[in-house]
């Protein structure tokens, strides 16, 4: 753990946004496009609300699965500072998905923040909708770590998965994304060298 490296959480997380955020900005025309950026309540889910509050000035629009009492200390930290500034949608059951579309003819930049690493078994209501959904819509989708249902080791993909465009992973190239190796880019979020194989 990053931790046992005196690596606070919320420093990393804070690397991943701003990271995710430059590579965003490189590759899109942030300022003329929708960000939508889905957010669970893991470490991944941390990552995605802070990358909104790294680009609020792109007016992002959060939608939130799951329950905010499960987020982490970090993660809640980073909830309560876009809460204000930060249109966010909650999805507690899959029919909260059904009443959320967007306005055609516009350009759409969807990140994928749902599970990363955290992924345990199958996916579950209402995260099976929220993925079906996600993968339905018209726009460019970008994936935080990894695809959401999708296992680091073992490339192993749950049914839906997220189906990304792009995925920017941290650290280093986990073994399941050797498939994805095309569409993927890896950044430093300043995790030491030997930080991965304490995992």
């Amino acid at each position: 753990e990053a931790h046992a490296h005196g690596i606070l959480a919320e420093h990393l997380t804070e690397n991943a946004a701003s990271a995710v955020a430059q590579i965003l900005e490189s590759k899109f025309d942030l300022h003329h496009s929708k960000l939508i950026i889905f957010c669970g309540t893991g470490n991944n889910g941390g990552d995605g609300l802070r990358l909104a509050y790294y680009l609020k000035a792109v007016h992002p629009i959060v939608i939130f699965v799951g329950d905010r009492e499960k987020l982490s200390e970090t993660s809640k930290l980073n909830y309560s500072l876009i809460k204000k500034k930060v249109p966010i949608i909650t999805v507690k059951i899959s029919q909260d998905i059904d009443k959320i579309s967007f306005q055609k003819h516009l350009q759409y930049i969807f990140i994928d923040a749902l599970i990363g690493i955290g992924i345990q078994g199958e996916l579950r209501e209402p995260l099976r909708r929220v993925i079906d959904f996600f993968n339905s819509q018209q726009g460019s989708k970008v994936s935080l770590d990894l695809p959401s249902g999708l296992d680091p080791d073992t490339g192993y993909t749950t049914m839906p998965y997220v189906e990304s465009d792009l995925i920017v992973t941290y650290h280093d190239l986990k073994p399941g994304l050797a498939q994805f190796i095309s569409k993927t880019v890896v950044i430093d979020i300043g995790l030491p060298a030997r930080a991965h194989q304490m995992k």
